[in-house]
């Protein structure tokens, strides 16, 4: 009996688009988010890349930052018709390949789909020179500005000698007040490093002593600001009184945390996993991209999964900002332990995000 691959339409709605990603349901992988290898026979593929598309000094492109939402910023310039010029940014893909028969090609078929228009079809052709070799493709959208998110998807497959080779597949974002021809802004916010969790307007005494409706505070030993990493900031109740507050704020691997990229259970069974195992008592859409709330004996924690990025660690992995806030208090009821790390977390949001 003769093994037939089964092709499968995973439906991912977004706001305002529908992707489609196509892939095999019996061999492949995933490469990185948005890339899936089919491991096809008749050609083998290495060094795979798809994001960003930049062009050095001399003209040369690449892809520079490997990525599968793409964010319209209009940094460069692109020719969208003969002697005219427009604001656009660049995407797109390379791989290495080998074990392939020279003279021969690669058929690629693209689809783009928006809101606006629904789902477009081309297809485009890839030279295989040699037996091994380089695939580089590059394409770009041009920038508009918007009064709100915009979210279109194009999905690129290619395959050689009659086999599926690649999926690849682009998250294309427009976001108000993001880009323009030289603005040089970022569409996800940056930290290059972790803020200080015990400056002003995080955990200060002040604040503190109010959170704790202590009279007097001391800062714990265990408070640490260590910029590339994390900054934890704890303080305890003084002369007798009770209550401890508590507010860490650190970097994580994008991969755990990447809401847009993971599924539900997966980013609840991370939360989970940081915050000591116990399962949370309540999962919110806000503040951050995700909440989620834990409780555990007199201490309520709150978890915020941002959408701040983070500098990349020491071996080049992209990294979240997320924010641990808890009250440890016997005298406090836990819904008002609650309410006071919310209106905290809500507060340090608004902030970021100006």
């Amino acid at each position: 009996m003769n093994r037939q691959k089964v092709v499968f339409l995973l439906r991912r709605m977004l706001p305002g688009v529908m992707c489609v990603l196509v892939a095999p349901a019996l061999a492949g992988q995933s490469l990185q988010p948005g890339v899936y290898y089919h491991e096809p026979s008749t050609i083998s593929l290495s060094d795979v890349a798809s994001g960003g598309v930049c062009t050095d000094e001399n003209g040369v492109q690449a892809v520079c930052e490997t990525a599968h939402k793409i964010y319209i910023k209009g940094e460069e310039t692109c020719d969208w018709s003969p002697d005219q010029q427009y604001p656009c940014t660049r995407f797109g893909y390379e791989f290495n390949y080998a074990e392939a028969q020279p003279q021969t090609k690669l058929e690629c078929k693209r689809r783009r789909y928006s809101p606006k228009t629904g789902e477009q079809n081309d297809s485009y052709e890839q030279a295989i020179d040699g037996e091994s070799g380089h695939v580089f493709y590059s394409t770009f959208r041009t920038y508009a500005p918007v009064d709100e998110r915009v979210i279109l998807s194009e999905v690129h497959e290619c395959s050689y000698a009659g086999e599926p080779v690649a999926t690849i597949e682009f998250i294309i974002y427009y976001e108000p007040g993001v880009g323009g021809p030289g603005s040089g802004d970022e569409a996800d916010q940056y930290f290059p490093e972790v803020p200080d969790a015990c400056s002003h307007p995080y955990l200060t005494e002040d604040t503190a002593s109010a959170l704790l409706q202590a009279t007097g505070v001391r800062r714990h030993a265990a408070s640490e600001h260590i910029p590339s990493l994390q900054s934890q900031c704890i303080y305890g109740a003084a002369g007798g009184q009770k209550g401890q507050v508590g507010y860490v704020f650190k970097f994580m691997l994008s991969d755990m945390f990447d809401v847009d990229q993971l599924p539900a259970q997966q980013i609840e069974f991370n939360a989970t996993f940081a915050n000591g195992g116990a399962a949370p008592e309540e999962i919110l859409e806000s503040p951050g991209r995700k909440a989620f709330l834990f409780r555990k004996g007199d201490r309520a924690t709150l978890f915020v999964i941002t959408d701040i990025e983070g500098s990349k660690d020491l071996v080049g992995r992209s990294r979240k900002f997320v924010a641990q806030y808890y009250i440890d208090h016997p005298d406090m009821d836990y819904a008002s332990k609650q309410g006071v790390l919310l209106e905290q977390a809500h507060m340090h949001m608004q902030h970021w995000q100006q």
